[in-house]
């Protein structure tokens, strides 16, 4: 046992990492963090309007995420036997 955990410590320099970004990723990483931070103005402006029933809000969108997701499943499916 001993011997294989020497040849795995005798292994050649460990792979590098590239520090890159392009000018794509910024931008979706932009458009990314713009939209959190929306997301998470809504909830707090929500939670101020409806105050406990917050709730609510959250499976009516629930609901609707839900319904959106079968229907892609469904066109998906019929779409691509």
């Amino acid at each position: 046992m001993s011997d294989a955990t020497s040849d795995l410590n005798k292994s050649a320099d460990p792979p590098q990492l590239v520090r890159h970004m392009g000018l794509a990723a910024l931008i979706i990483f932009g458009v990314g963090d713009m939209i959190g931070a929306g997301i998470y103005g809504t909830i707090g402006r929500g939670a101020g309007l409806m105050g406990n029933a917050v709730w609510l809000a959250f499976v009516v969108a629930m609901c609707a995420a839900l319904l959106t997701g079968l229907n892609a499943q469904r066109l998906a499916a019929v779409l691509h036997p």
